[in-house]
């Protein structure tokens, strides 16, 4: 339901790429004869890869379809309408698949450039409550 849809932490600047969500209940499937047609009990959702306002790229995180068309429904009726929603993209190199579940994979599988990552230069820091923020400049 869309009331149940958690908020996001932050303004999505843009869609990076998506994948399917396929979620599995925890009870085991129902036993069917083999007459019946064999019955679907997964459920299929869209996975959405996000960049933040303000955000490092290191900050990017999976969002459902759900959160997106909720908080975010420009960005996301455009997305929707700009792209092959079918199949989702295959990745950017497909010779240098990265495996894994680390951030590292993840990013560079979802076409983040190593270079974005780095820091070319620090510009200015100021002290907010007790913590330092810093305004960074990119290599890239």
């Amino acid at each position: 339901p869309r009331c149940k849809a958690k908020s996001l932490p932050h303004k999505v600047e843009k869609i990076l790429t998506w994948k399917w969500n396929i979620e599995t209940p925890d009870e085991p499937p129902p036993t069917s004869s083999p007459l019946k047609s064999p019955v679907k009990i997964e459920n299929e959702a869209r996975l959405f890869f996000v960049k933040y306002v303000h955000q490092s790229y290191l900050k990017c995180e999976w969002v459902t379809d759900t959160q997106l068309e909720v908080y975010e429904s420009v960005i996301y009726r455009n997305f929707m309408r700009r792209n092959d929603m079918t199949e989702p993209p295959p990745p950017e190199d497909p010779d240098n698949v990265v495996k894994g579940d680390s951030l590292e994979a993840t990013l560079f599988n979802c076409g983040i450039r190593p270079e974005w990552l780095v820091v070319g230069r620090l510009i200015d820091s100021k002290n907010y409550s007790g913590s330092t923020r810093y305004l960074a400049k990119w290599k890239e």
